[in-house]
């Protein structure tokens, strides 16, 4: 870890950031955000950074974000929109990344906001080669709290190598935070070439796997909270509505960056996404089976997913030695016999709350 002054390290290598005219291009994304999207707008044309474009994508809304996006376009000449019919924000994000000019890429929710120095801090503390990300920690806030951003001259700059990154999106305690988003980073355009968004549930995953851990050799991160993540609330039945279909559809996700997207000489990172798979097939089988009687459709299609992905999965899953022991043990036994895991939840949930 290098702890250093931001001001200092501005000026040591200011030059060479106007010798290159690195454009950043800030790909923002909106549908239906009428009630966020002017602040999310202030936090970018305020950016401490000038030399930048932003890219304003209108997926097709039909309140009044269209016409916010036309007002700061003729307000900022930075600004460039463009207005889609609706198609989903994988779509929409690779319109941004076509329409753009930039030497590095960012994305932004229209609903989040960003701190004033987000841009020029990882512009700052990115090492100028293009296998290589820069990536901040995030604030989540909810509606009516204050977005707490990092407000200080001293960053603590972390220089990864790409296995650290590959630990961060599937093992917990994470050493990088917010892995799989691709908010809050800066991408070299050559980093990210020909590849765009994948009209799949979980697209930032996907995204990041093929950039970041197929192409990418380092990642220098600072934990300084620079990216504010909105968090909508929404009724506690509207989440259990959704939860249980939605998790497993995030497990043909893995499965996919499995089958598709990781070369099959990197162990490692194949290793810990059939680790982590299996540990959301045992646990999807377990939310649904306690929202849902098993005579339900959802219930059903959660077996069926379980099913399925286990048995495509298993024979390397077993195999592969990056996947440790006790789980290739404990995995098949709780699939075997549920409540077993649900006794160990039972255990788990009891002895954290009587230490914590």
């Amino acid at each position: 870890m290098i702890c250093t002054s931001f001001r200092d390290k501005l000026i040591s290598i200011a030059s060479r950031i106007m010798e290159k005219e690195a454009l950043v291009s800030l790909i923002v994304t909106a549908y239906n955000q009428e009630h966020y999207l002017r602040e999310c707008l202030d936090s970018v044309i305020r950016q401490t950074y000038c030399n930048l474009e932003v890219i304003l994508v209108d997926d097709g809304s039909t309140d009044d974000s269209e016409l916010i996006c036309d007002e700061y376009a003729k307000r900022d000449s930075r600004v460039t929109v463009i207005h889609l019919n609706n198609s989903g924000v994988s779509n929409a994000r690779n319109q941004g990344i076509d329409a753009s000019h930039g030497d590095y890429l960012m994305f932004l929710d229209g609903d989040d906001l960003i701190s004033p120095r987000l841009v020029e801090t990882l512009v700052v503390i990115h090492s100028g080669e293009e296998d290589t990300i820069a990536c901040c920690d995030a604030f989540e806030f909810h509606d009516g709290q204050e977005f707490a951003y990092s407000d200080t001259d001293v960053l603590n700059v972390h220089n990864f190598e790409n296995a650290t990154f590959v630990r961060s999106m599937y093992i917990l305690p994470r050493e990088i935070a917010y892995p799989s988003t691709v908010w809050g980073k800066l991408y070299p355009r050559e980093l990210v070439g020909d590849i765009r968004f994948r009209n799949i549930i979980s697209e930032d995953n996907v995204f990041n796997t093929e950039v970041i851990i197929n192409r990418c050799r380092a990642i220098q991160y600072t934990d300084a909270q620079l990216y504010g993540y909105r968090r909508h609330q929404q009724s506690m039945m509207a989440q259990l509505d959704k939860i249980g279909k939605k998790y497993v559809d995030r497990c043909y996700t893995l499965y996919y960056i499995n089958e598709h997207i990781l070369p099959k000489d990197n162990s490692y990172a194949r290793g810990l996404n059939l680790w982590y798979l299996h540990y959301r097939l045992l646990h999807s089988r377990y939310i649904v089976k306690q929202h849902c009687t098993e005579n339900c459709e959802e219930y059903r299609y959660a077996q069926q997913v379980v099913k399925d992905l286990r048995k495509k999965t298993l024979k390397e899953f077993l195999a592969n030695k990056y996947v440790p022991l006790g789980k290739k043990i404990t995995y098949p036994l709780y699939e075997t016999f549920p409540k077993l895991y649900s006794l160990k939840l039972f255990i788990d949930y009891y002895l954290f709350h009587k230490w914590s």
